[in-house]
């Protein structure tokens, strides 16, 4: 065999073709990443999602990212005071649901990017509430109710906390889902016909017993201010590249006493959800919010 340094080195001809090749190849790559970001441009394309802020009177506490402007009362449903739920008093209403640490990372709530965004209202933020509807003594169903609302923006989200998933986490067991129709007036458009629902019934076991009770979650989104009950749509509408500005919202709640009778429970749902959603609306920025985003950034020749 020839040994390496006595090979005879390619004919001159040969190297130049090499090194053409190697410069059509680069000229190619270079009109390619041209001709695609030209592209882009034209068609207004980004893949960088940019933050919506939240309405001028939403409050959001900037240590803990917990939305606190929400009505601590609709009608007859008021937060839990402190002592009402628990068998001692703490400063705290019982029904001011606190979540810090692990469980709020895991929500990607509190980052060093909502930290740093917060005083220009667009970081994300989350509600956790225990209502209690005043009506109803204490022990009777649907006398308590928990509300959970969860705000992004400014990013892209694979949307994982679903109950569907959350739930089979926790240990719940026959979980079910399937759209359900609430009927709630006095919200806004879109928001003003009847709203289809993700219901989620399962079986969890009662604290400090041995029984499965039967429950139901409700959620439905606000993607960009209009109503989105799935959340595989979410999913996908948040990598259009012609949407420039984004946000989501989730909007979840239960009766945290079980559920026994099905129609019995959806009148007691739409009564609550005709209480909180047009409150928790207010919250979020509504579709012409995120219109007037768009317009002002494109009447400026802005780029993402």
């Amino acid at each position: 065999m020839t040994a390496e340094h006595d090979r005879p080195s390619p004919p001159r001809a040969e190297r130049r073709a090499g090194w053409i090749h190697v410069g059509i190849a680069a000229a190619i790559l270079a009109i390619s990443a041209v001709s695609w970001t030209a592209t882009k441009n034209a068609m207004k394309w980004v893949f960088h999602k940019q933050a919506v802020p939240w309405p001028p009177s939403v409050r959001v506490d900037e240590e803990e990212f917990r939305l606190t402007s929400l009505p601590e009362a609709f009608g007859p449903y008021v937060r839990a005071a402190d002592g009402e739920l628990e068998d001692h008093e703490d400063g705290r209403p019982d029904g001011e649901v606190i979540i810090t640490g692990d469980v709020l990372a895991a929500l990607k709530i509190g980052t060093s990017l909502d930290k740093s965004r917060v005083s220009e209202r667009e970081s994300n933020w989350y509600l956790s509430r225990i209502y209690i509807d005043t009506r109803k003594r204490p022990g009777q169903p649907y006398r308590l109710w928990r509300l959970d609302v969860t705000y992004y923006t400014g990013g892209l989200d694979k949307v994982p906390h679903v109950p569907e998933r959350c739930l089979a986490a926790a240990g719940a067991k026959g979980i079910k889902s399937k759209q359900v129709t609430l009927h709630v007036p006095g919200v806004p458009k879109p928001w003003d016909s009847k709203l289809k629902w993700q219901q989620t019934r399962y079986t969890a076991q009662t604290p400090g017993t041995f029984e499965a009770t039967a429950r139901a979650d409700y959620y439905i989104f606000s993607l960009n201010g209009h109503p989105q009950d799935s959340w595989e749509m979410v999913r996908l509408e948040l990598t259009y590249p012609w949407i420039r500005h984004c946000y989501f919202a989730k909007i979840q709640f239960t009766p945290l006493n079980g559920i026994s009778d099905s129609a019995k429970a959806h009148r007691e749902v739409e009564k609550f959800a005709a209480y909180f959603l047009p409150e928790v609306l207010r919250m979020l920025p509504m579709p012409s919010d995120v219109e007037r985003l768009n317009e002002s950034q494109n009447d400026e020749g802005g780029q993402p």
